[in-house]
């Protein structure tokens, strides 16, 4: 059985980026599963199938079109940022065919701190009775995405120790180029 995650994000690279990090992250903790196995046990999507994910952008749109309301408070608490269109997304995700097994929820949190409350609220409220799982990055998704380098000779080594040095604030000459 293929599980299908549903991802709402702000664009295709985020989609990408948390996806890619949510693979490591089973590959690293599931012995089992090997490199080639995991695109046999899951599928991304959006709304539908077909869709590589479902844009926070056209939550408000589909819910319409969809005949989707939502209203009423989380708890008793009125809605944080993000609270109503969270609903509405995992409503749409309630009403889509087939339902997803999992959603997935990222969102840059843009300083905004009440947003994490809000798509709380929503998730602990929903009915949808699918894991839900929030990715938030602050301040920007690309502080997911970390670069590594690793030197193929000694040029490279030297020219790598330099700047790690500089880096710390310690004064070294500099390696020759």
């Amino acid at each position: 059985m293929v599980l299908s995650l549903a991802v709402v994000c702000e664009a295709a690279a985020d989609q990408q980026t948390g996806s890619d990090l949510a693979d490591r992250v089973v590959r690293a903790e599931v012995a089992w599963i090997e490199d080639g196995h995991l695109m046999h046990l899951r599928t991304w999507r959006g709304f539908t199938l077909a869709d590589r994910f479902l844009p926070w952008t056209q939550v408000d749109d589909l819910a319409r079109a969809q005949r989707i309301r939502a209203h009423g408070h989380f708890d008793g608490w009125p809605g944080a940022p993000d609270a109503h269109v969270t609903r509405l997304a995992l409503l749409l995700f309630i009403a889509a065919d087939p339902r997803p097994d999992g959603v997935v929820l990222l969102r840059d949190d843009d300083r905004q701190t009440a947003r994490r409350t809000g798509l709380e609220q929503a998730r602990n409220t929903s009915r949808i009775g699918v894991p839900i799982v929030i990715g938030l990055a602050h301040p920007k998704r690309e502080c997911w995405v970390l670069a590594g380098f690793d030197p193929e000779n000694e040029h490279e080594s030297d020219r790598l120790n330099w700047a790690s040095i500089r880096g710390s604030g310690q004064r070294n000459s500099r390696p020759s180029t």
